[in-house]
């Protein structure tokens, strides 16, 4: 066989198939969405796709035990001397043993099946002039859906009347009376902060437009920061097709913490956004507000958030994310006793469509990447420098 592509995870049989013939792989890449084409294209020519025949190019090993150890990971590569290596994000291959050996072995590329790349030491591969690629984009419109089902289930106040029902307080009178011990204010009456305003963040913000909630946004990179008038426009004009009169403002985290009604995050987990989401900071947030986290759990501080939803001061959460998956004992059995916390695990891009895309873009990219090419969807572009 060829070049071995060493992988990791529990991958569908479905896209280890379409590799094994170069027609419907091509047809596949072709008709996974406008999006994932986009997304590699500008540097990879058709040809890459017709003239290729991967399974002889390729040689394919699947690890499927997701809690493989630095040390099985460092042997594997040593057994099988890789050309690339695909991971998931359930690993973490921060180690630098593991960038060691792959750079000592002449590894060319690293691809992970996640839009973030925390679980991979990235300043390690970018030193060893190894490209490091990801999915951004692919999953945008999921997480953006699925963070927008979050707010409006916190805003719909879903939670106490699911309650409400269950425990056999629902009366047509008196204070039990549904339709007055369940009002809540109009979502177009609310501020909602979005912390992070990259491409699921700006989803979020036009996905609530036609709701007509007024919106404060910030974000550290000053390219995106850059676009706040184009954002502001497109989203005012967006509610006021729907009669709205909303304001939007890009402001400091601090401003944003303390006039919120709702916070969701979209920011990617860095040294300086590693618990950002602190005690000092949740308590700037307003009394009764909400919090919505679908980005990484270790941007909060879930001790300070289970204490401040426990306390009341914050009206209720809804997380998709967590510092430990799947959490522990202890913190599932904490959390049970919060009945304003609604929790998914870790499924916001949990489609079917959106995960096999990103299966192909993940495959294709590290291919196309040892065939010769520069697919664009790379953490580290300097390596192409």
């Amino acid at each position: 066989m060829g070049r071995t592509v060493i992988t990791y995870g529990d991958i569908p049989e479905e896209v280890h198939q379409s590799l094994k013939d170069k027609d419907r792989a091509a047809t596949i890449w072709r008709n996974v969405g406008g999006k994932l084409f986009c997304i590699v294209t500008s540097h990879i020519p058709e040809e890459a796709f017709s003239k290729h025949d991967y399974a002889r190019e390729f040689d394919i090993v699947r690890l499927s035990d997701r809690n493989v150890s630095t040390a099985d990971m460092v042997a594997a590569l040593e057994k099988h001397k890789p050309a690339g290596v695909l991971f998931t994000f359930l690993m973490n291959v921060r180690d630098e043993a593991i960038g060691a050996k792959a750079h000592e072995l002449g590894v060319e590329a690293v691809s992970t099946w996640s839009v973030g790349y925390d679980h991979i030491n990235v300043p390690q591969m970018t030193g060893y002039g190894i490209p490091v690629y990801h999915t951004p984009d692919v999953l945008t419109d999921a997480v953006a859906l699925h963070t927008m089902t979050f707010i409006t289930a916190l805003a719909g106040n879903l939670l106490r009347a699911d309650a409400f029902i269950k425990s056999g307080d629902w009366t047509t009178k008196g204070t039990n009376a549904a339709q007055s011990g369940l009002m809540i204010p109009d979502l177009f009456t609310w501020t909602i902060g979005i912390v992070g305003m990259g491409r699921i963040g700006t989803e979020v913000l036009y996905l609530l437009a036609p709701h007509g909630p007024s919106i404060l946004w910030t974000d550290i990179d000053p390219n995106v920061r850059a676009r706040a008038a184009e954002l502001e426009k497109k989203y005012l004009s967006m509610a006021r097709a729907r009669g709205y009169e909303p304001t939007v403002r890009c402001v400091s985290l601090d401003e944003l913490l303390k006039k919120s009604d709702l916070v969701t995050v979209h920011i990617d987990l860095n040294p300086t956004s590693r618990n950002l989401f602190n005690q000092e900071n949740l308590s700037k947030m307003k009394e009764g507000a909400y919090f919505v986290n679908t980005a990484r759990g270790a941007v909060a501080d879930y001790n300070a958030l289970y204490n401040h939803l426990a306390s009341g001061h914050l009206a209720g959460a809804a997380l998709d994310v967590f510092p430990q998956e799947p959490m522990s004992e202890r913190d599932r059995r904490r959390v049970v006793e919060l009945p304003n916390l609604l929790m998914t695990p870790h499924t916001a891009s949990d489609r079917v469509k959106t995960r096999l895309s990103m299966w192909y873009l993940c495959y294709y990219a590290l291919l196309m990447r040892l065939l010769g090419y520069r697919p664009t969807n790379v953490a580290n572009p300097e390596v192409y420098r």
